[in-house]
């Protein structure tokens, strides 16, 4: 029964790993052992993870795009003898120096778990990364404890990150024959419900994180920031006004894997009046981005064209019973724009 085990191993190896005979439009990796430098041909594969356990090496080859790849992975510079191999933990085999510095085909799986919740990871990281670090030094109680709570948001972000790469990848260890395995650790994988769960698991704390911050933070500078900086909603604003009148063009895009509802709304200034000064969301889903356009009109004659609008965002969004509110703030102006900044736009809480 063991033996019959092991040739149905061997045969699944076969067919993810052969050895390179007519294969010319795939990437190839190459290692070379002596100087422990890894090399690619393409920019769509990356070498991560290269680990030394005297003659032992193994590597973690990761897809750098959202699509399967096949690739050849060449050792370079092996002693002329037998290696056992291991691809993603499992023994596949066993194989000659030569056969290894020809080359085996591999290949590593595209885009794993949910196209919106990676996006949402992916959108939410540098902003939520910066928020946590631009609190943390402010030492008063409540920006404290939104610290504590975006530090962990941040764990959650990188771990679904970190697993939805190595589902992109593939892990190769050779170890000479007849010597001990020594066990390397590399991202754990898991297959593609796996990977689905586990990224689903931190859109959901995400989730229940901005709904508790929305309901439990009092200042409203605070609240709003905090949420914005879990929430990858990207509000912008331009401004242009020609013989008395001021268009204000607003763009909103949803990169949060929730749909979010609400309105956009910009604040008048004196001496401009307009037909409407708000816009309701009946719902932006993942991935939408909606453009709303305001037209101003001066109310007096004379009055000076708008340097600035300011516009707001009054958003919500909803996963079964967490419900999350904030406000989402931006500011129109006429001239050459600056690039948006990855946090919130508001200011830290003052020290008393």
């Amino acid at each position: 029964m063991k033996r019959i085990r092991s040739i149905g191993i061997i045969l699944s190896a076969f067919l993810l790993c052969g050895i390179t005979q007519g294969i010319s439009a795939a990437a190839t990796v190459t290692l070379d052992v002596a100087s422990r430098t890894p090399s690619c041909d393409a920019k769509t594969l990356d070498v991560k993870s290269l680990q030394f356990e005297g003659e032992q090496v193994g590597l973690q080859v990761q897809n750098a795009t959202l699509t399967p790849q096949k690739f050849i992975l060449r050792f370079k510079g092996l002693k002329d003898q037998d290696y056992d191999l291991y691809i993603n933990s499992s023994f596949v085999g066993v194989r000659e120096a030569g056969l290894l510095e020809k080359g085996l085909e591999l290949s590593t799986p595209g885009a794993g778990g949910n196209p919106d919740m990676v996006r949402c990871l992916k959108s939410i990281q540098p902003i939520l990364e910066a928020e946590r670090n631009r609190l943390s030094a402010i030492k008063e109680p409540e920006p404290m404890r939104v610290t504590y709570t975006l530090d962990e948001a941040v764990t959650w972000v990188r771990a679904g990150i970190k697993v939805e790469r190595a589902y992109r990848s593939v892990m190769v260890v050779l170890v000479p024959s007849g010597r001990a395995l020594v066990m390397m650790v590399f991202p754990n994988q898991f297959d593609a419900q796996g990977t689905t769960d586990a990224i689903g698991r931190a859109c959901y704390l995400l989730q229940q994180a901005r709904s508790r911050m929305s309901e439990a933070i009092k200042d409203a500078d605070l609240r709003n920031a905090a949420v914005a900086a879990m929430t990858p909603v990207e509000l912008t604003a331009t401004c242009s006004a020609k013989n008395g009148k001021a268009h204000i063009q607003v763009v909103m895009t949803n990169n949060c894997e929730l749909p979010v509802s609400g309105s956009v709304a910009v604040d008048v200034p004196k001496g401009w009046k307009a037909k409407a000064k708000s816009a309701p969301l009946g719902g932006v889903m993942p991935g939408q981005t909606l453009k709303f356009s305001f037209d101003l009109t001066a109310s007096e004659k004379g009055s000076a064209a708008p340097e600035s609008v300011p516009v707001a965002a009054n958003l919500k969004l909803f996963r079964e019973t967490a419900a999350a509110k904030y406000t989402l703030k931006t500011v129109a102006k006429t001239g050459p724009q600056a690039p948006p900044k990855p946090r919130a736009d508001t200011q830290p809480p003052k020290s008393p």
